[in-house]
């Protein structure tokens, strides 16, 4: 099967700092076995070129929680502010489908179209591993396990009460727990 489509997806960042590359690579994704996505993440921003065999809506990706466009954007976001540390607002999303060379569609989201789940309130104070960051990409049981536990950690270092952030943190333990021993029950305390 074919894959004509291009499909680019830009996020910018609010930042005035220097450009710093956190990530460039080929990512797999949901759904195939041999075909990888380009995913490159600086700190001023994130470009996802996928190639798709599909014609894919544009303004309906970030409603489709299935789609693996939606899904490579979710786990750029999660290796950027789980490397960053902190809060960086987004100040746009731009996606284009490109075929043949030539730009059929583009769609442009401002920062007033869109929630971001993290604020300003975000920030980690511990680094987290680059090469476990990277895991969340996998499309594997552990890449899956990573991509929650990350969320879980990163919206529960934007939470101000305490018991919400403990039980963010407590299912992201849960989670890690049971990747590592392949058990099905969930602690409790």
């Amino acid at each position: 099967m074919t894959r004509k489509n291009t499909y680019r997806i830009e996020i910018l960042f609010e930042t005035d700092k220097h450009k710093k590359t956190l990530f460039i690579g080929k990512v797999p994704y949901y759904v195939s076995t041999s075909f990888k996505d380009d995913i490159q993440i600086y700190n001023d921003k994130i470009i996802i070129e996928a190639n798709r065999s599909a014609i894919i809506r544009l303004d309906v990706i970030f409603y489709n929680h299935f789609s693996s466009l939606y899904n490579q954007v979710l786990k750029s976001l999660l290796f950027y502010y789980g490397s960053t540390r902190k809060f960086t607002k987004i100040i746009s999303v731009k996606i284009s489908r490109v075929r043949s060379s030539k730009t059929l569609e583009t769609k442009t989201f401002k920062d007033n179209q869109f929630n971001q789940v993290l604020d300003n309130t975000f920030k980690i104070n511990h680094q987290i591993s680059q090469d476990r960051l990277q895991e969340l990409f996998l499309e594997t049981p552990k890449g899956h396990s990573t991509l929650i536990t990350i969320s879980y950690i990163l919206t529960a270092n934007s939470i101000q009460s305490e018991s919400d952030r403990f039980e963010k943190l407590w299912k992201a333990f849960n989670k890690i727990f049971t990747q590592i021993t392949g058990e099905k029950k969930i602690l409790i305390v």
